[in-house]
């Protein structure tokens, strides 16, 4: 190996140099200066790679001048972990003898001191320091790499939640609805127990849309959404069926408390607050409700049939109100 590597200022490298590492960090000068003579110094292009999974790692490599990336996977950015000067890759895979589990790229043009795999174990067994600092190194990694992967489940939640709420209404979309929604019918339908399904149709809603524009509609899907929320129990679920339609599904309720919900959302609407306060229609509008109960054997698709029967009955009678 060369005898005085250079490093990135130009300058030979040093114990000086060495002793500023993390690993080395209050390692004897005697030590280093042998640590000097049995590594290397390697330049790397952006793009080039150091670490490949399917490629056999021999060499703990600590990274001297500019980054380098960790790549998990081939195809997720929000795996990627930059590695900047003084830390070092490769050492799990010495360690445990196997495969290394990512991918290290140059980032940039970089310089990384490379280190083989019987110098580091040499270090490890005849210096507690180096042992010591090796231990840090890893328990920092593993607990930062564990707060990221916290932080990328949580991020999956989120990603999970909106992708299963409409954005207008802040009410579940109907991808839940077919996602969720059966296995909440079909555990009431074994279990015997009550549950009514409300169907909410706003009334006239293209004709409210052409003649008071699109925002407008907007705002009344939300105000609708809104009462629907306002009137249920935390028990309930209330969901974006369609563009102006909502599914309300009740638990353990029966036809007088579908019916006391159904009337309160339909006066709501049609008597709708002034426009002094938080929440306000410019324009009078109304729904029609049907309402249908859970009957043995049913699942949520005759639920729904039932429903829309009942809400084609509710329109014919005049619409702005509730039928079952």
């Amino acid at each position: 190996m060369n005898k005085e590597p250079v490093v990135a200022d130009g300058q030979p490298l040093s114990t000086r140099i060495l002793g500023g590492l993390d690993l080395f960090r209050g390692e004897d000068p005697k030590s280093l200066e042998w640590v000097m003579q049995s590594c290397a110094v390697r330049s790397l292009l952006a793009g080039e790679k150091l670490i490949e999974p399917e490629r056999d790692n021999d060499s703990l490599y600590i990274i001297l001048a500019g980054r380098a990336e960790v790549r998990f996977t081939h195809d997720e950015t929000s795996s990627r972990v930059f590695l900047g000067p003084g830390e070092c890759a490769g050492e799990m895979s010495i360690i445990e003898g196997g495969l290394p589990s990512a991918t290290v790229v140059a980032y940039s043009q970089c310089q990384v001191l490379v280190i083989d795999a019987d110098t580091v174990w040499g270090l490890i067994e005849q210096s507690p320091m180096v042992a010591h600092n090796l231990l840090h190194i890893l328990s920092t990694r593993m607990r930062r790499n564990n707060l990221a992967l916290v932080r990328s489940h949580a991020q999956q939640r989120i990603h999970k939640r909106e992708a299963l709420i409409d954005p207008l209404t802040g009410l579940y979309n109907r991808r839940w609805m077919q996602s969720t929604l059966p296995r909440i019918v079909d555990r009431y339908a074994r279990a015997g127990e009550s549950l009514a399904l409300l169907m909410i149709d706003t009334d006239h809603f293209k004709s409210y849309n052409d003649e008071h524009g699109h925002l407008a509609g907007d705002r009344l899907l939300a105000f609708i959404a809104r009462t629907i929320t306002g009137s249920f129990r935390s028990s309930d679920y209330a969901c974006r069926y369609g563009g102006d339609e909502f599914v309300v599904v009740l638990p353990q309720a029966g036809p007088a408390k579908a019916l006391k919900i159904a009337d309160q959302v339909c006066d709501t609407v049609r008597k709708r607050p002034s426009r002094a306060g938080d929440s306000y229609l410019e324009y009078p509008s109304s729904v029609s409700v049907g309402i249908a109960l859970l009957g043995t054997g049913m699942n949520l698709w005759q639920l729904l049939a039932s429903a829309d029967a009942a809400l084609y009955r509710a329109k014919t009678a005049g619409r702005g109100t509730v039928s079952y």
